[in-house]
């Protein structure tokens, strides 16, 4: 079936003024998406954006260097049972490493994952949306200072922890382009 060239036209300027309206939209969820597979690649393998593994300065994933165990008195934990091991270990006169304090709480400590209580990866997302003439501008960070805090000293030890990787910029590249051809396809 062929059309005029003047519905051609018509449909052409329907697209992009489609477009233009829907790519905030597509744009966020793609940005969102993106943090994400970040969070994930940090959470699930413990990798920075070169796929390297994430390691504490001593060159193992959580320092297993003892610090008395009075630091730990009144830091958050996530179960009562840390809580007694500080309050042991504070009784017995010994340290207390920070794999051990993430052991005694119930978390992993085969890799770095940048993850405590989690409040930080809940934390981070979509902060702003700016658009202008066929052009929007995503920006995914910190939703509260706490977060920004954490961010800030995750990135001074690590590196900027929301750099994604080249995959993961594939993957962004490979959704906005599906669901722009849908969208030509539907209306071109």
């Amino acid at each position: 079936m062929s059309i005029s060239l003047d519905e051609y036209i018509k449909n052409l300027d329907k697209f992009l003024n489609t477009v233009s309206d829907e790519l905030p939209v597509i744009m966020s969820e793609g940005a969102v998406q993106m943090r994400t597979d970040i969070g994930d690649r940090i959470q699930e393998r413990g990798l920075d954006s070169q796929n390297n593994s994430l390691q504490y300065g001593s060159g193992t994933p959580y320092s297993e260097k003892d610090i008395p165990a009075f630091f730990y008195k009144n830091a958050e934990t996530l179960n009562a049972g840390a809580s007694k091991y500080v309050d042991d270990q504070i009784e017995d006169g010994e340290g207390i490493s920070y794999k051990d304090w993430r052991e005694a709480n119930n978390l992993q400590t085969d890799h770095v994952d940048l993850t405590f209580t989690g409040n930080m990866w809940k934390g981070i997302g979509l902060t702003s949306v700016k658009t202008g003439q066929n052009v929007a501008i995503v920006t995914v960070g910190a939703k509260n200072n706490e977060v920004e805090e954490k961010m800030f000293f995750n990135s001074v030890r690590y590196g900027d922890i929301l750099q994604p990787t080249q995959d993961e910029i594939d993957t962004l590249t490979l959704v906005v382009d599906t669901r722009l051809q849908n969208l030509a396809n539907k209306l071109l």
